[in-house]
């Protein structure tokens, strides 16, 4: 009887603490501490601003903005075959791209649009707008319609 009433108290403590974050989240303006690490997945639009490590699956859009000058880009399209890209300029555009990307610099942008899965590794914010799913270190939610911004990595973390 104490074993079965641990489970249920547990099971119980697991559904409160998932729908505090998910149930904040709701309302479109969800500011949430992230330790460093984001999840996420869904359709729509994501911005990352920020330093760090961005890994992205996508079907979409996809422009990335090197504010630094040290972002290194590696794309994997349908193909198969992993190249890094390089640019005269400091903007990466990907249009009606299917593949993965990885994104690594101090100060860059990712602005994505379509259906998406990431893993951004640092310090900076993400607007999620559209229908999916997140997830950080302190909580998890799910993207909105009207925008969900999540600030992720404060202090000396890098996005």
């Amino acid at each position: 009887m104490v074993k079965r009433t641990l489970v249920v108290l547990a099971a119980l403590a697991l559904l409160i603490v998932g729908l505090v974050p998910a149930a904040s989240a709701a309302d479109g303006a969800a500011d949430i501490e992230g330790a460093g690490t984001l999840w996420a997945r869904g359709s729509g639009t994501a911005v990352i601003d920020g330093g760090g490590t961005v890994r992205m699956a996508i079907g979409g859009t996809v422009t990335i903005v090197d504010r630094a000058g040290d972002a290194r880009v590696w794309v994997v399209g349908r193909s198969g075959a992993e190249e890094e890209m390089t640019t005269d300029s400091s903007v990466y555009n990907l249009t009606d791209f299917h593949g993965r990307i990885r994104v690594t610099g101090s100060d860059f942008e990712i602005s994505a649009d379509g259906r998406m899965r990431f893993r951004a590794v640092g310090r900076g914010t993400v607007l999620l707008k559209g229908t999916g799913v997140y997830r950080t270190r302190s909580g998890f939610g799910r993207w909105t319609g009207t925008g969900t911004r999540l600030e992720i990595g404060a202090g000396t973390d890098a996005l």
